[in-house]
C-alpha cells in the first residue's frame, strides 16, 4: 500500500494479513496476528470519528494517516497488539514506514461473525479481509475461510460448530475457534436436516434443510438472499449466512 504524505508514510503491516493460521493442516487463510487470543474490554460502540482525508492536511489528534485504497485516510491510532483499545469491531494493525520500521497502529474495520475473510486468488479481500475482535479467520484445506467466534470451550460455540484448535503454517497451535461441522460426508443441499444432527456437506448450513453458506450481508446468491443464521439456544448467537 502507498504512503500518506511524502515524509510520513505509513503501510498496514502484510495488507493486515501479516501471518496465517489453519486449521488442523489447512492452507493458509490470510488470518491476522493475535487472532488466537480472547479480547478483554472494547467499546462495543464504534464512534465512526475517524476517516478524514490526509492527503492535504494532519489528522486530528487520537488518529493516524495509513494508506487505504491508494490515498490517505486518518484511522484512529492504537498499541500494536492491543486490541481492545480499539472499537470491537475493529483490529489493531501495525504500521510501518517506507523503511519498513513500526510507526504506530491503527484500528481497521474487521468483518464480522460468519462472514467471508481472507483474500481470493486475485489477492482481492473478500470485505475487509480481516476479522473482527473475538473471531478468527479460518477455514478448511480446501476451501473457503470465515471469521468464527473464538472459544475456549464447546459451551462458547453456536450449534453446527465445535470448538477446534487453530494451528499456523507451522502447525502450532495459537487458539481455538468454533468451527464449522459440516464436510464431505454430510447431508445432501436441499436434504432435511436438524442444526444438532448430522453435518451439512461442506459450504452449506442446517436452516430446516442444508442451505448453501454465502459471504455474508448483501452477498450474491444464485436463488434466495444471503440471510443471517442464528443459534436462539445462545442468544441468538451468529452461526453464519445462508441463501434462502
Amino acid at each position: 500500500m502507498g504512503g500518506c504524505g511524502s515524509s510520513n508514510q505509513t503501510t498496514v503491516d502484510g495488507g493486515g494479513r501479516d501471518s496465517a493460521v489453519q486449521v488442523d493442516g489447512a492452507v493458509p487463510d490470510f488470518a491476522i496476528v493475535g487472532d488466537g487470543s480472547a479480547p478483554g474490554a472494547c467499546n462495543p460502540i464504534d464512534p465512526r470519528s475517524d476517516g478524514q482525508d490526509c492527503s492535504k492536511a494532519a489528522c486530528p489528534s487520537g488518529t493516524i494517516g495509513v494508506s487505504l485504497g491508494g490515498g490517505c485516510t486518518c484511522l484512529l491510532s492504537c498499541t500494536p497488539g492491543a486490541d481492545t483499545e480499539c472499537p470491537c469491531d475493529r483490529r489493531c494493525i501495525t504500521l510501518t514506514a517506507g523503511d519498513m520500521g513500526v510507526v504506530g497502529g491503527a484500528c481497521l474495520v474487521g468483518n464480522g461473525a460468519g462472514e467471508r475473510c481472507g483474500a481470493d486468488a486475485s489477492n482481492m479481500p473478500f470485505g475487509h479481509g480481516l476479522c473482527a475482535q473475538n473471531l478468527t479467520c479460518a477455514g478448511d484445506a480446501s476451501g473457503k475461510a470465515y471469521c468464527l467466534w473464538n472459544c475456549g470451550a464447546q459451551a462458547d460455540c453456536p450449534v453446527q460448530t465445535s470448538c477446534f484448535q487453530i494451528t499456523n503454517q507451522q502447525q502450532m497451535v495459537v487458539g481455538m475457534a468454533c468451527t464449522y461441522n459440516a464436510g464431505a460426508s454430510g447431508v445432501a443441499s436441499g436434504s432435511a436436516c436438524t442444526p444438532s444432527g448430522q453435518a451439512c456437506i461442506t459450504d452449506n448450513l442446517c436452516d430446516t434443510t442444508c442451505k448453501p453458506q454465502c459471504d455474508g450481508p448483501g452477498a450474491t446468491c444464485a436463488s434466495g438472499t444471503c440471510t443471517a443464521l442464528t443459534d436462539a439456544a445462545k442468544g441468538q448467537k451468529l452461526i453464519g449466512y445462508v441463501c434462502k
